[in-house]
């Protein structure tokens, strides 16, 4: 029997999606009741997601058991492979693995906050609670990748959703896009959504910026699919997916479900005009009007409970501390001092013809301004998971530069012949519009929407077309992408070296801290949500208690062995 292997694909992802879809809501809903995450939830999710994915997938047992076989290896694979790698960022070894590890320990987010949970727990607290941002945050990421850890014991298992979302978007994007195109120029065109300098830079680190990348082109794809209109099911399928874009993006980031809500307004006014013409605008205005308000309303209201309506009650707006009353301003510190004095537009431009850095205010350096596709080894090195200033990689500059090019001749041509999807075109002016006038503009993981600008060629191009130069032209700009995102390989690499040298630090201190008493203290206080990896390496410590003189480094700590 031959196998569908472009189906095998699609049905791994789907099951990917399902499950943590289940991992998520059932957790959220868990906690209404007063419970709080454990080491089987992990399990039941699973089980739970076989059984939705094999009552949908009735007709071939053959394929469907392939794809549950591929999708545990899966699985196995990137847990093991996310605990290999320690996340070595900022933010994460900050307030995002504190969320985990409070979540993976008892905290229900829904009950008590998590500075009350601290006090009242057993929970050893060495720095900053951040308690600022883990109260107030959408906590969605959070949420999956403590069931993750709670399974395993290790919190950097929690990394894994990365490269299980990456695996799940692409598989869905290479279905439709095969099917649409072709299978070869599908697999690139998928690729290239998914490989990019955001989602490779946070791959093993508890940022979210690559995932609410990764959720809003399935949130596109839906609605292409549902625009596209082929068949009641795969008209279903749309909204399924939508739904599914909904409700990550509304609890992964405040501005994802702003971003989601954008594109989603704007293909629902046309959607709407459209059945103005044809005389249909009272049935698709309240068949469409109420299934979009039922998913917003169910991932805000019921799954972002905490921290949509427990922020609305608490503070006053649901989007606290980033608005309203004592909001806190993580832009203005954030940005080059000379940022101050330009516009969007202004910041945008220079962020983008700069050489890669990483300025704030409080950095002694302004931006250099560089030629296009010229690149050293110092920008290489600041290819991380936070650079501000020309952040989608050295060569995007002048990747921008073709591709708008590209985007002026080809959509003119496809205007001129009356082929333009009123759809497509509204998005890409859409993000046009976000890219030059949205705060945020000059910085890549804040503004993802740049990217989709520069593969919006892929879609108006065929590469059937007998158009050499085109088509050269197109190819060359894929493999720019390609090498311009490898560049941001060499954070993973450094990430990886060092953990190795972290876990044998760790697991030697464990074996000491039987015999000894060990003494831990932070080199940065910020550095908090790191220490759930003492607890996971079975590590006994205590707190100093005089003039702390380090025996040694581990990571975001020093320690003394007495």
């Amino acid at each position: 029997m031959k196998i569908d292997i472009r189906k095998m694909i699609y049905n791994i992802s789907i099951l990917i999606i399902i499950f943590m879809t289940v991992c998520l809501c059932c957790t959220k809903i868990w906690f209404f009741f007063g419970g709080i995450i454990n080491k089987y939830m992990f399990v039941s999710d699973i089980i739970i997601a076989i059984v939705i994915f094999c009552w949908f997938n009735k007709e071939n047992g053959v394929l469907c058991g392939l794809s549950i076989g591929v999708f545990f290896a899966i699985i196995i694979g990137t847990i093991f492979l996310s605990i290999q790698v320690f996340d070595l960022s900022y933010d994460g070894c900050a307030y995002h693995e504190m969320a985990i590890g409070l979540l993976a320990n008892g905290w229900n987010p829904v009950k008590i906050s998590a500075e009350e949970f601290i006090n009242a727990s057993n929970v050893q607290l060495l720095g900053k609670s951040h308690s600022l941002w883990i109260d107030h945050y959408s906590s969605g990421t959070w949420t999956i990748a403590s069931v993750i850890y709670a399974f395993t014991g290790y919190i950097e298992s929690g990394k894994a959703i990365n490269i299980l979302t990456m695996v799940a978007i692409f598989g869905i994007l290479y279905f439709y896009i095969g099917k649409w195109k072709n299978q070869k120029i599908g697999f690139i065109i998928s690729f290239l959504m998914v490989i990019n300098p955001i989602t490779i830079s946070q791959m093993f680190t508890n940022y979210v910026d690559g995932l609410l990348m990764l959720y809003l082109e399935l949130g596109i794809l839906a609605w292409f699919i549902i625009i596209k209109n082929e068949s009641i099911v795969e008209k279903k399928k749309g909204f399924v997916f939508l739904f599914c874009s909904i409700l990550f993006c509304a609890n992964i980031k405040f501005t994802a479900l702003f971003y989601i809500g954008i594109y989603t307004i704007v293909i629902y006014c046309i959607m709407l005009y459209n059945a103005y013409k044809n005389n249909r605008l009272k049935t698709v205005f309240i068949k469409l009007t109420s299934l979009l308000a039922a998913m917003v309303i169910f991932s805000v209201v019921i799954i972002g409970y905490s921290p949509y309506i427990t922020n609305w009650v608490n503070e006053g707006n649901p989007l606290y501390p980033l608005i309203g009353k004592g909001k806190v301003d993580i832009m203005t510190e954030n940005q080059p001092a000379e940022f101050l004095e330009l516009t969007n537009v202004e910041k945008f431009v220079v962020s983008l013809f700069s050489k890669v850095d990483n300025i704030n205010a409080n950095v002694d350096r302004k931006t250099q301004i560089k030629m296009p596709f010229s690149i050293s080894f110092e920008e290489i090195k600041k290819c991380t998971v936070d650079t501000r200033i020309s952040g989608f990689g050295p060569w995007f500059s002048g990747i921008f530069i073709i591709s708008s090019v590209l985007l002026i001749v080809c959509g003119y041509n496809v205007i001129k012949q009356k082929k333009a999807n009123i759809y497509f075109t509204a998005l890409l002016i859409t993000n046009i519009v976000l890219t030059l006038f949205f705060t945020g503009n000059w910085w890549a993981r804040y503004s993802v929407y740049e990217y989709f600008i520069v593969l919006a060629i892929f879609f108006i191009i065929d590469l059937k077309d007998r158009n050499f130069i085109k088509k050269l032209l197109v190819i060359v700009l894929g493999c720019l992408l390609l090498i311009n995102t490898n560049f941001f390989m060499y954070g993973n690499i450094q990430a990886f070296e060092s953990s190795q040298d972290i876990r044998n630090t760790l697991k030697n201190l464990a074996e000491v801290s039987k015999n000894h008493e060990v003494e831990i203290n932070l080199i940065n206080n910020d550095f908090s949500g790191a220490q759930f990896n003492l607890r996971d390496y079975g590590i006994e410590y205590t707190l100093p208690k005089d003039n702390f003189s380090a025996d040694g480094i581990y990571c975001s700590y020093t320690y003394r062995i007495k």
